[in-house]
């Protein structure tokens, strides 16, 4: 891709407020979609990395969401599973995104196979001292050995005055229209990405498309190789290997 090819690309990337597939940006610069594809996991790969550079505090929400493991139901009536009854995802495909976010502040996400595998996520990027607000899963009741923390039952109510994760459920539902809406269902090998860029999205909902645009370029100059590079290339190498 040119250079101007390059930059129109992070100028149509950083406008929508929940994110741009790979057909309307290749639609946008005229370039194949496979290419679009890839271009567009590499600005993904800049909004991780400004995620990496962002530490929490204050007042925090904690929560998970599941995403992925979507099963079809079979074509044949009598072979078909009551969904209603039965979980509607395929629990080894399904991945857990918890996100720990400032009220009124900033964002950070982890993708892992379960909300307790993201424990040290949440040492590592939510200050210690902070208020910590969670729901009453049993998993999060040893965050109370390092923070001060407040529950909020959601069997009895969405929130109370004293605690509630609104900050977190919002982050979910601007992730989940993104994940159905734009990039419908998205590979679960590339759901941290995703995640990422709409917690970055959100981090940035404030700042004009020119900051956002300036945050990605200097991004791109602190960075070396793209893990996308030569991404084609490496699984036409396996096709015919």
């Amino acid at each position: 891709m040119r250079y101007g090819t390059i930059l129109r690309g992070i100028a149509r990337f950083v406008g929508p407020a929940k994110g741009l597939n790979s057909i309307e940006l290749s639609h946008a610069l005229c370039v194949q979609q496979k290419t679009a594809f890839v271009f567009g996991h590499k600005l993904r790969e800049l909004t991780a990395s400004n995620l990496d550079e962002i530490s929490v505090a204050g007042e925090v929400e904690v929560d998970g969401a599941e995403f992925g493991g979507h099963l079809r139901p079979k074509n044949v009536k009598k072979r078909s599973t009551d969904f209603r009854k039965f979980p509607y995802r395929n629990s080894a495909k399904k991945r857990n995104v918890v996100v720990a976010r400032e009220r009124h502040g900033n964002a950070v996400v982890n993708v892992s196979e379960g909300e307790a595998a993201s424990l040290p996520f949440i040492y590592n990027n939510v200050t210690i001292g902070s208020m910590v607000f969670a729901d009453s899963a049993a998993c999060w009741n040893i965050l109370n050995a390092t923070y001060r923390t407040k529950r909020i039952n959601h069997r009895e109510a969405y929130y109370t005055t004293e605690a509630s994760t609104n900050w977190a459920e919002s982050y979910f539902s601007v992730l989940r229209r993104s994940a159905f809406g734009i990039y419908h269902r998205p590979s679960m090998k590339y759901l941290v990405r995703y995640a990422s860029e709409i917690a970055w999205r959100q981090n940035t909902r404030k700042e004009g498309a020119l900051k956002r645009f300036d945050d990605l370029i200097g991004t791109a100059g602190r960075r070396g190789r793209s893990s996308f590079s030569g991404y084609w290339q490496r699984h036409r190498q396996r096709e015919t290997s």
